[in-house]
């Protein structure tokens, strides 16, 4: 009997260790079965299908937004920006995101940190957080950047699934970085240099991968430019965030 696509991605989340310096992440290979791995990448839209993020209103204005962003383009994860898909790639999309943005897979990933949430919202004067998910396909080109950042604090979780063809790409994952100054705390949303950090691990970005990690006032994360020419960066991006 064959394991249903959600149950291997849940089997292999729940079953993993969470390494907790310089703040709670995890890297995964094999999250997805191989069936549904060649699914998606068949099922990737083309160029034309995706708009670029700097236009979009998941980016937050601020004087410190990185130029780069011109270089990352998404399509949302919802039944709206897959009505222009083609029919196949859209019925795919549909059933794929309605497990894969389920509460089942919320409920899931929060059984899973709910030692780092509670430490996170241990302060917080209702202990009832209620969070929601939303996706992006995302594809970075030459030229992409970011530098390390924190993530806004509505974030509670980013899941970035990894969907390169081979292991070509495997310098392009992102990086973790602590800062110089140990009691530095990152703004939320605002993007620094690398002056003031030291990198200290790598995902790769390897076929059917994944790195996940819980938004903290410390967890600076980017990604070193891609300075290799003809680049596509695939990943789906997975955002857990506080519910308005």
């Amino acid at each position: 009997m064959k394991t249903s696509p959600d149950e291997h991605v849940f089997y292999n989340i729940m079953n993993a260790k969470i390494d907790e310096y310089p703040f709670p992440h995890m890297f995964l290979r094999n999250i997805f079965d191989p069936e549904t791995y060649e699914n998606i990448l068949s099922n990737l839209p083309d160029n034309k299908s995706f708009g670029s993020i700097a236009d979009s209103p998941h980016i937050i204005a601020h004087d410190n937004k990185p130029p780069m962003y011109e270089d990352r383009f998404i399509i949302d994860m919802d039944e709206k920006s897959f009505s222009v898909l083609p029919d196949q790639q859209k019925k795919f999309w549909l059933d794929f995101s309605s497990w894969f943005l389920g509460n089942e897979m919320i409920n899931m990933l929060v059984n899973k940190f709910s030692p780092q949430l509670h430490q996170r919202f241990k302060d917080s004067p209702n202990q009832n957080i209620r969070v929601n998910a939303t996706g992006l396909i995302t594809r970075d080109t030459t030229g992409f950047s970011i530098g390390p950042h924190t993530d806004t604090d509505q974030k509670v979780l980013t899941l970035l699934y990894y969907l390169p063809k081979d292991l070509s790409q495997v310098h392009l994952g992102t990086s973790i970085y602590v800062a110089r100054d140990p009691n530095f705390k990152g703004a939320g949303g605002v993007h620094y240099t690398t002056d003031g950090f030291k990198k200290v691990f790598t995902a790769p970005f390897e076929p059917n991968s994944l790195f996940c990690f819980m938004k903290t006032d410390q967890s600076f994360h980017g990604v070193e430019m891609i300075e290799n020419e003809n680049i596509e960066r695939n990943l789906l991006i997975y955002n857990m965030k506080l519910a308005i």
